[in-house]
């Protein structure tokens, strides 16, 4: 009699703990998928901004191309022509930065999908 209420306590606490262990293994996995979700947003946005900024330099080029070609005709003044420089690096500058971001998504991608690395190798 003493043995079964021992043995009932015994069961019960363990699951107790079995069923903590699901609650988390099932919160993880939904971490994961979100994690993942997020991760493949972000490359996708991120790709979308780098095509937008890099068609946005391709036109600054060609501004600053045409108004170094006025200033050199002496049809503006130098003041152009360093308004279009700094408008062409500005752009190369975003392009750079969402090329560093879409980068570290894909990293944060890989990790998100249980990649992973030894530090130093």
């Amino acid at each position: 009699l003493f043995d079964a209420g021992r043995l009932r306590a015994q069961a019960e606490i363990g699951a107790s703990l079995r069923d903590r262990a699901v609650f988390a293994y099932e919160a993880a996995v939904r971490n994961a998928f979100a994690d993942t979700e997020n991760a493949l947003t972000a490359v996708q946005r991120l790709r979308e901004q780098l095509d937008e900024a890099e068609a946005r330099r391709t036109a600054t080029r060609e501004v600053l191309r045409i108004a170094h070609n006025r200033y050199r005709n002496g049809y503006s003044s130098y003041l152009e022509e360093l308004d279009a420089q700094r408008n062409a690096f500005s752009a190369e500058t975003t392009v750079l930065q969402l090329r560093a971001s879409w980068l570290q998504a894909h990293v944060d991608l890989y990790r998100a999908l249980g990649g992973g690395w030894a530090p130093g190798g």
